[in-house]
């Protein structure tokens, strides 16, 4: 579009607002919720944020709430400070710069999401044969299914609250 532009104001609101969303994925992250007698637990559900941060959004920001964001996990959860800000930052910036984020159908962005998790995924899994990382593969298999398997529903939720929040000519 023509008036497609994002201004300082709109860059600032779009990182406030992803890291506002961050923050409350890393808490959601920190829970375990036991359904039908299996443990399920969502550690890796701040990447779909990570993945889907706004286009636009103003990068200092962003860094800011993703560190902070990090910070607040890693006290939530009882690791070494800094510890989740080591993966969360490299991912956004890998992402930022490959990712593009445009605006694209379900399908698509949720194959890109698919890609982006396998590699991610291979990393922690390099870690763990380097011996850098003590991992237990049953159960980062099965935290990284619960986040594929929640990848539709938070992408659906964004587009409804962008559809009620900001309207189409946000």
């Amino acid at each position: 579009m023509i008036g497609d532009v994002t201004t300082p104001t709109k860059s600032r609101s779009y990182a406030v607002q992803a890291g506002i969303a961050l923050l409350l994925g890393v808490i959601f992250a920190n829970m375990t919720f036991n359904l039908f007698g299996f443990k399920v637990s969502f550690v890796f559900a701040p990447f779909i944020i990570l993945f889907l941060w706004p286009k636009g959004a103003d990068q200092n920001i962003s860094y800011l709430a993703i560190f902070l964001a990090s910070l607040l996990l890693d006290i939530l959860s009882g690791a070494p400070l800094g510890g989740w800000g080591v993966i969360y930052l490299p991912t956004f910036a890998i992402l930022s710069q490959f990712s593009g984020r445009a605006e694209t159908a379900i399908m698509e962005t949720f194959i890109r999401f698919l890609l982006a998790i396998s590699v991610f995924s291979l990393f922690f899994l390099l870690g763990s044969l380097t011996g850098m990382l003590k991992l237990n593969h049953v159960s980062f298999l099965k935290m990284i299914s619960v986040c594929i398997l929640l990848f539709p529903v938070v992408y659906m939720t964004k587009d409804k609250l962008r559809a009620v929040l900001v309207g189409e000519d946000g």
